[in-house]
């Protein structure tokens, strides 16, 4: 089963061509709009609908090796709490969606935005899957190519593509349920656009105790002051908040993990690396997460 045709749909729904904005079918090999724009799905199963117009000069997404790291990171279990927290938040959603409800024929979408190489929403997506009466259309959207090649691979569960989340979001208007946003850019406007009013925006943004000490230690890049007032404020005139949690946990890194964190953020960017300051020891640190539920007004 191809990971863009989930639950044996044979359509793409919800998804809409870059071009005109019309909504795209399932054809032999390829997604196709009315107006007769094509996009060919690849061998593992995600489509690009990032067209050439759509693209900004210098923004091309993580690199393979960061996107490495984060997979090697995120599968040696150091979130696994967060990804717990939301399967219970994106399956509580669902439950009470009105869409998932009034249309069971098509059931309901969950999206995540800048998914980078798929652990969240193609974990949730498997877990989730053949809940209710009609198993949930599972997105997955990144700027980075590699990214998108790497989720198709290891995730079956999901659809993912290719596009610039901060300038377009490929899918038809008031179709996600569920916006899922972790450490990813924020859109206001479209995250407004492709979330109905019953819907719902679960944002995970790092507090100023999240890995506080290996941040120290390895020189990484700080946190934004206020960054929670900030992501409130640029979303308040499409969502209010409806509910707010911390997380927050001790974890041991390895040298490895620890130098893997530098690795998968923009901290890799801008320094090289140093394992030396770790003294090849484990070091101690914290998780601490804000997770914010917000609905569509």
């Amino acid at each position: 089963m191809s990971a863009m045709d989930p639950g044996g749909r044979n359509d793409a729904w919800p998804l809409i061509c870059p071009v005109c904005e019309r909504e795209l079918r399932s054809g032999p090999g390829s997604l196709v709009c009315p107006s007769g724009h094509s996009f060919d799905v690849a061998r593992e199963g995600y489509v690009n609908l990032l067209p050439p117009q759509h693209r900004v000069r210098g923004i091309e997404g993580d690199s393979l090796a960061m996107l490495q790291a984060r997979r090697r990171f995120l599968e040696s279990g150091h979130y696994r709490l967060l990804l717990d927290q939301l399967v219970a938040e994106v399956g509580s959603c669902l439950a009470h969606s009105d869409v998932a409800r009034s249309d069971a024929a098509r059931g309901a979408c969950v999206l995540e935005v800048g998914c980078g190489e798929g652990y969240y929403i193609g974990s949730i997506a498997e877990r989730l899957k053949g809940r209710g009466d009609a198993t949930p259309v599972f997105v997955g959207a990144d700027i980075s190519k590699s990214a998108v090649r790497l989720a198709s691979r290891r995730y079956h569960h999901a659809r993912f593509l290719v596009a610039d989340v901060r300038r377009r979001i490929y899918l038809q208007t008031g179709s996600a349920n569920v916006l899922l946003d972790v450490f990813a850019p924020r859109d206001a406007s479209e995250f407004a656009r492709v979330v109905p009013p019953s819907g719902t925006a679960i944002v995970v943004i790092p507090s100023e105790a999240h890995l506080a000490s290996l941040r120290t230690a390895l020189g990484l890049l700080d946190i934004q002051e206020d960054k929670e007032a900030h992501v409130r404020e640029r979303l308040r005139d499409g969502f209010r908040l409806a509910d707010r949690k911390e997380l927050r946990y001790p974890m041991e890194l390895s040298a490895d993990s620890a130098m893997d964190v530098m690795r998968m953020g923009p901290s890799s960017r801008h320094r090289t690396e140093d394992s030396a300051a770790l003294g090849g020891d484990s070091i101690a640190t914290e998780a601490a997460f804000v997770i914010l539920r917000l609905e569509r007004t």
